[in-house]
């Protein structure tokens, strides 16, 4: 790596540290990593994502290089990202596999390394990391399945498919596109649909229907259309409607057609019967139910596999008893489903979820769409549906990723101040009082240190569960990383109740805690802050309660200290 001398690495450092402090702090926020190096690879800061990545604590990486904090791997990508953007003086950007010491999983990072220029010279390079893991591997999902529906499309000769931009201009137009309109792909693409296939009397209203669907987000329901051929003849077709959305060709409208030229010319009571449905239920991978009233008076191969059983085995059957008694929300079943199923005959389709029982007594939740029509001039349902259990139990545990500590079960960092900010809200609603508890655990780190990570995780856990249990319900206990804890309480009604708690936290905290056969002691120390007296935003009352946990620290630990209290030349 270049080198520089040592006065004006020093000076310039000192500089930019000095003035930075809140950035830096700003910096310890991030999700990325981020980190800081002086001219010769040794690191001046970094933040708690980067600590968690190499595995060891701040203190043990400052001052220190990449060899000596990190892995061979590690220590190697890094160096060589610098001395990339050191030769060619300006940011540059990277992508690595590397193993995070955090949990030894093998993750993707895309790495920005930036020079740090001063008026005589390099004096550094700021580098960040992001986790692109699972956007990569997302991507790789998506390309496949895009590759294999593609090769689905293009060779089902039966299924007509076509997709257009908001304009009506063809962006896809597949092989039996080209059998069933005469225009070739390379006729068809760039040209409208109004051009190409609607007749002239209707395109007034096909155009305001395509500018309803891109308008609304969703197709209309499937019909039967006469649509123009290349030669001028009208060609009878059966046309669904998608609306799909990607991030490279953003709202397309999809249109899939059926040929029916051989039902126009067969006998009405043919074109009446089920086989006018039934290749749009064997071609479809959702589930679909005909019902007259309740009753399942049809239904595909798909419908039987999502519920374990034979065609022959629903059909007959009401869609009660492949219900539970109720609902999410506690709703009956029979009463929704007398709601559900008589959508207006004029409606567009009408979308809703499900929760379904198979007959071996698991249930599964299903996205419905119903739609209204006319079996032989008799009213039906047509009930589309798809099984997403799995879709939303991914939402709920993403959710809970990203909203609660993996460790501990308690609330993490970006939850806490969600439930702080509604908190805060209430009590200035009501003209409450509002408590806020900072702490952080004496000693851990030599626990840590002695005993090993596993028993600080250990201890975190049952401190976790001592101070929940010190708690109201409607108080907020949560871990914002490492050994510190935020506690919220609300509603207070006096200095008197919030001692007691405080000083049932401290002696909880004190007692010891057994780590398998081993038994260690620990203690707290609590910053305290009250709204309205102290602050009135969230971040004024974080750093007031941070201000006065250090404070209680000084103090000799083990103890409280109220920031109201705190010597005001301790906050200059």
């Amino acid at each position: 790596m270049t080198q520089i001398p040592d006065k004006l690495a020093t000076a310039d450092i000192q500089l930019l540290l000095s003035r930075q402090q809140g950035l830096l702090w700003l910096v310890q926020q991030l999700p990325d990593m981020a980190w800081l190096k002086d001219a010769t690879g040794r690191y001046l800061a970094c933040n708690r994502r980067f600590e968690a990545f190499a595995g060891v604590s701040r203190q043990a990486i400052i001052g220190q290089s990449d060899t000596m904090v990190l892995g061979p791997q590690q220590a190697a990508a890094l160096s060589q990202a610098d001395i990339a953007a050191l030769a060619a003086e300006e940011p540059l950007s990277s992508q690595q596999w590397l193993v995070s010491a955090e949990d030894g999983q093998r993750i993707l990072l895309e790495i920005v390394t930036t020079p740090l220029q001063a008026e005589d010279g390099v004096f550094g390079v700021l580098g960040t990391a992001r986790d692109i893991t699972r956007q990569y591997l997302s991507d790789l999902a998506l390309r496949a399945s895009q590759d294999r529906f593609r090769a689905i499309f293009e060779n089902t000769d039966a299924l007509a498919i076509q997709g257009y931009a908001p304009d009506g201009t063809v962006l896809y137009w597949n092989h039996a596109s080209e059998a069933l309109y005469g225009y070739s792909a390379a006729e068809a693409l760039g040209r409208t649909l109004f051009e190409l296939i609607i007749p002239p009397p209707a395109r007034a209203h096909v155009e305001a229907e395509v500018a309803w669907m891109f308008r609304e987000r969703r197709g209309v329901p499937a019909a039967r259309l006469g649509l123009q051929h290349k030669d001028g003849h009208i060609v009878q077709v059966y046309s669904s409607h998608a609306m799909v959305e990607s991030p490279q060709s953003g709202l397309t409208l999809f249109c899939l057609d059926i040929d029916l030229t051989a039902l126009v010319r067969a006998e009405a009571a043919w074109r009446d019967s089920e086989r006018r449905y039934r290749v749009l239920f064997d071609a479809s991978g959702d589930g679909i139910f005909v019902l007259h009233g309740q009753i399942i008076v049809d239904c595909n191969q798909a419908a039987a596999e999502i519920f374990h059983c034979e065609q022959a085995d629903l059909t007959g059957m009401s869609l009660e008893a492949l219900s539970p008694l109720r609902q999410d929300g506690g709703v009956s079943s029979r009463q929704l489903l007398g709601s559900y199923l008589h959508p207006d005959n004029d409606s567009p389709a009408r979308r809703f979820e499900w929760r379904h029982l198979r007959r071996d007594g698991s249930e599964f939740d299903a996205e419905w769409i119903v739609t209204a029509v006319e079996i032989a001039a008799v009213p039906h349902c047509l009930v589309s549906f798809r099984d997403i259990t799995e879709k939303k139990k991914s939402a709920q545990l993403i959710w809970e990723q990203a909203n609660f500590d993996s460790l501990t079960g308690l609330p993490n960092r970006h939850r806490f101040l969600d439930r702080f900010a509604l908190e805060l809200r209430k009590s200035e609603r009501s003209n409450g009082q509002l408590a806020l508890l900072f702490i952080d655990l004496d000693h851990f780190k030599e626990v840590n240190d002695t005993l090993g990570h596993r028993a600080g995780d250990l201890l975190l856990k049952e401190a976790a569960l001592r101070l929940l249990g010190c708690l109201r319900e409607t108080d907020t206990v949560a871990r914002l990383g490492g050994d510190e804890f935020t506690i919220v309480i609300s509603d207070m009604d006096s200095e008197q109740s919030l001692e007691r708690v405080t000083q049932q936290v401290l002696q909880r905290l004190a007692a010891p805690f057994c780590l398998g056969d081993e038994q260690v002691y620990v203690s707290a120390s609590i910053g305290i802050t009250l709204f309205p007296q102290d602050g009135d935003n969230i971040d004024v009352l974080q750093r007031n309660a941070d201000q006065a946990m250090y404070a209680a620290k000084k103090a000799g630990r083990n103890g409280y200290c109220y920031y109201a209290a705190m010597p005001r030349a301790s906050l200059a």
